[in-house]
């Protein structure tokens, strides 16, 4: 397949997230990502991730997005932000179909700033704060398009609080 994979984590796991930023959902399995940690980032809704040195046994679940195009990565880098560095993982991917595993090689966005102790769920996410975040989204996507360098969505969320 043509176009760049990435792992994702956290609220770019969610459709609708993915239709609000890229105005499509790009396919996708799931997959996971041995020896990191997933956490919630103070003061916010989404989690980061960070290699998990004391918890070798420690994985993360999510999903591989694949062809992703050129301004959709870009895209994505800017959603993120400084917050994030898009860092070189291999990942397991589950075919249910196949009942195989893959290792797949790909990127994933780490957090840089401090991991906190608090975990992070995604069907909780998706309960209580999908639809705030949603609206996020779209706020942000109409500046991003607007002057194209908009600033990630935690600067984003930043000034709202």
């Amino acid at each position: 397949a043509s176009g760049s994979t990435l792992f994702v984590y956290g609220s770019l796991q969610s459709e609708e997230v993915l239709r609000s930023l890229l105005r499509r959902v790009p396919a996708s399995l799931p997959a996971s990502l041995p020896a990191y940690r997933r956490f919630r980032v103070a003061g916010r809704d989404y989690p980061g991730i960070s290699a998990s040195v004391e918890e070798a046994s420690s994985v993360v679940d999510g999903r591989v997005l694949f062809g992703l195009l050129v301004d959709e990565v870009c895209m994505l880098d800017a959603f993120e932000g400084d917050e994030y560095e898009k860092t070189p993982v291999t990942v397991e991917t589950v075919d249910a179909d196949a009942d195989a595993k893959d290792a797949v090689q790909t990127e994933a966005y780490v957090y840089v700033g401090e991991a906190t102790t608090q975990s992070w769920d995604y069907g909780a996410f998706r309960r209580n704060h999908l639809a705030g975040f949603l609206s996020m989204c779209d706020e942000w996507c109409l500046e991003y398009r607007g002057e194209s360098k908009g600033k990630g969505i935690g600067e984003h969320i930043g000034r709202e609080t």
